[in-house]
């Protein structure tokens, strides 16, 4: 068994990327959502995730997205037993108490995000991992939170490309608008990203328990044989 942590690229991006796609338009739950997207950042120290309320309209709302190229660290033939999304968190406002949730997204390019990507992630409430409450994160800079995926997110790690997961909060990937939001009211999590002045272990980061199958041949394989009269 072996458990392998995955990076993605700082910049310049080579083979993957992290960063967020934003929508700055004044309008209501369902316009915003649903927009392609105005701004994106790719390069900075932290991902601003973000839905934001005031002067009766949402008027930010970002997804986080996030490349990860585990091609060389996963035999084509390895069992994936268990695997995390981890990412450090400088700030959370948690107006709404809401959850994040991890999802998949197809960006137009595996090594940049631009402002159409904001409605290339999944918004079909298929979840990758388990959902974590904004109460339950913790924001010292320093602490790795854990987005522990489910059989559907282990699913979706490839051994052969790359693998993109967004997180987005559980409020935008289930549809479900805050009741009465009030002005200046939000979500917000911020996340240190591969270009983080923390340092490089507060990096965003795959981690993937995974094992190879048994290696053919030997007396053990020989004697399998003999008895099924092969040789």
């Amino acid at each position: 068994m072996t458990v392998s942590t995955i990076y993605p690229d700082a910049n310049p991006e080579t083979s993957s990327v992290d960063g967020y796609a934003t929508e700055t338009t004044n309008g209501t739950w369902a316009t915003v959502r649903a927009a392609a997207g105005d701004s994106a950042d790719a390069s900075g120290a932290l991902i601003d995730l973000n839905i934001y309320y005031d002067a009766g309209a949402y008027d930010v709302w970002s997804r986080a997205g996030f490349v990860f190229d585990a091609a060389d660290e996963l035999g084509d033939l390895d069992t994936i037993s268990a695997a995390k999304v981890q990412y450090v968190a400088t700030a959370v406002s948690d107006s709404w108490t809401d959850s994040v949730s991890l999802v998949t997204w197809a960006p137009a390019s595996e090594t940049n995000i631009v402002a159409g990507d904001y409605d290339s992630f999944d918004l079909s409430g298929t979840k990758q991992a388990t959902d974590v409450l904004l109460s339950n994160i913790t924001a010292d800079s320093s602490t790795l939170n854990d987005l522990t995926l489910n059989a559907t997110g282990r699913g979706n790690i490839s051994k052969t490309v790359r693998t993109l997961f967004g997180i987005i909060f559980t409020s935008d990937a289930d549809n479900s608008a805050p009741g009465a939001p009030s002005n200046g009211e939000e979500s917000r999590v911020q996340i240190a990203t591969a270009d983080t002045g923390l340092g490089a272990e507060k990096r965003p980061r795959l981690e993937v328990t995974h094992t190879a199958p048994p290696t053919r041949g030997g007396a053990g394989m020989a004697a399998k044989l003999m008895a099924a009269g092969v040789i």
